[in-house]
């Protein structure tokens, strides 16, 4: 393993640290049975990834990147906001229980969904070796158009 591969595992490894830790921490319990679905399925989806992401891609998403878009630098950034929020938020919710009385069965749809929402985005991964973490065109790597997978029906699944 290369250092871009390690690097973008650390990556990813702190990002689902610090989401479950958000997650934990504002609901100041571990007795939360959600959220521990939640991880297990992200960990699933993880594994899922390192399973089927070709080597070259990982190595990709984990490089520094040189010559990245300004507005998307600045777009990347301000996405990390609502995402913080979203498991703080969540976390507040069950603790101070302000959908209190909400269907489990309403969980389970939506885990089912983020997990379906998932596995398109690797599916886009998966069918395209340029899918960077940044809008950059990869002359260095021979970048070209992809129109296998889900490509084919969508411009860009990776934000569907």
């Amino acid at each position: 393993m290369n250092k871009n591969i390690i690097r973008r595992i650390l990556q990813v490894l702190i990002t689902f640290i610090l989401e479950g830790g958000l997650l934990l921490i504002s609901a100041w319990t571990l007795q939360w049975l959600c959220a521990w679905i939640f991880l297990g399925v992200c960990i699933l989806i993880l594994t899922i990834n390192f399973i089927v992401l070709p080597t070259e891609l990982i190595e990709e998403r984990g490089k520094k990147k040189e010559n990245v878009k300004q507005w998307d630098k600045i777009v990347s950034s301000l996405t990390v906001i609502p995402i913080i929020g979203l498991f703080i938020v969540a976390g507040f919710d069950y603790r101070l229980q302000w959908t209190n009385d909400f269907p489990f069965a309403f969980n389970l749809i939506g885990l089912v969904v983020f997990f379906l929402g998932s596995m398109l985005f690797t599916w886009a991964m998966v069918s395209n070796k340029y899918f960077s973490t940044s809008v950059r065109l990869q002359t260095d790597r021979g970048h070209q158009v992809a129109t296998a997978g889900p490509y084919q029906y969508v411009r860009h699944p990776g934000y569907v």
